[in-house]
């Protein structure tokens, strides 16, 4: 990959990841979206497992499957994020240091999907390089590393 063509997806990759939206704490009274300041899915301690084909009415659709992490074992079955309008095939998955975003990649898309972790969706992001919370890639990346403040994101 040329110098140039990274400078430039670097600055895209900054401009969609500085665009997304803010962050309420959910272990925070009042925090959160769902019920006691829990995300919707109801749980504190909570992990993502990607599935790129999950069975529904319309056939099978990107999700993140929702993990209670302290049990080990899988949530109801509608507890999952739609990736629907984002990325086909997600993939690996990187937690931003502050843990208010997770980021997930699609090698078939080359692209990043951008979830919120306390709304438990996608986030839509207001930037040119953001589409319904996707950024596009140049191409294939093989890692992908935030910032610290979760603003700022480098794919090789």
């Amino acid at each position: 990959m040329n110098k140039s063509l990274l400078v430039a997806l670097l600055a895209m990759a900054c401009l969609g990841l500085a665009s997304c939206g803010g962050y309420s704490n959910p272990s925070a009274p009042g925090g959160g979206t769902g019920a006691n300041g829990l995300p919707p899915s109801g749980l504190k301690f909570r992990a993502f497992v990607s599935n790129p084909v999950q069975t529904t009415g319309i056939g099978n659709v990107a999700v993140l499957n929702i993990v209670d992490a302290r049990l080990d074992e899988f949530t109801r079955f509608d507890a999952s994020v739609s990736l629907v309008g984002t990325i086909r095939e997600p993939q690996r998955m990187v937690l931003s240091p502050n843990r208010t975003l997770t980021i997930v990649f699609s090698p078939t898309d080359a692209a990043i999907a951008v979830i919120d972790n306390a709304t438990e969706a996608p986030n839509t992001g207001t930037a040119s390089t953001t589409t319904q919370g996707t950024i596009k890639l140049a191409g294939l990346t093989e890692s992908i590393v935030l910032a610290p403040v979760a603003t700022l994101g480098y794919a090789a």
